[in-house]
């Protein structure tokens, strides 16, 4: 590749070209984690505070819909 096209002027990482879906897709995989999170919390100890009349949590706000990654997005999916 560099004796057809030489060598790049800047190098980069697809991070640094797709910083906005990078940080969506951080933001996304953070989400994803504490509602897992919270659904394991609520299965270990949900049983639990319906026996002892303890108040469960309220239900979380809707997530947002999920966006596609940068390779779901290079390859369409």
């Amino acid at each position: 590749m560099r004796e057809l096209w030489s060598e790049p002027s800047a190098h980069s990482t697809a991070a640094v070209l797709y910083a906005d879906m990078f940080a969506a897709d951080l933001k996304r995989i953070d989400a994803d984690k504490e509602r897992e999170d919270a659904e394991r919390m609520d299965l270990l100890f949900g049983e639990l505070s319906s026996k002892t009349g303890v108040e469960s949590r309220p239900d979380p706000q809707p997530l947002p819909p999920k966006r596609r990654g940068l390779l779901g997005w290079l390859f369409g999916r």
